[in-house]
């Protein structure tokens, strides 16, 4: 999505992506991130591997990503929801 597009997304809240179940996130966690992950081990053969985290939001995804090991950045455009990561 071009820059200039960014403001047209409305995401200046968190109550879309933090108050989705624990569930829903385990689920994600199991059928899609750690597929992503064996995915991402396996073509890189590195032992630490760098992954930028662009639209963060509010920081659940990067956090499980640095759970598996990864050295991650994140950035986000919403303020709102960069400052809530950063306080997680």
């Amino acid at each position: 999505m071009p820059i200039e597009l960014l403001e047209e997304r409305k995401m200046e809240s968190i109550e879309d992506t933090e108050l989705c179940s624990p569930l829903f996130k385990k689920l994600h966690e199991s059928l899609i991130l750690k597929r992503e992950v064996q995915a991402i081990l396996k073509a890189c053969q590195k032992i630490q591997i760098e992954l930028l985290d662009i639209g963060c939001g509010t920081g659940w995804t990067t956090d499980f990503w640095q759970r598996q090991g990864f050295l991650v950045e994140a950035v986000e455009p919403s303020q709102l929801r960069c400052d809530f990561a950063r306080r997680k």
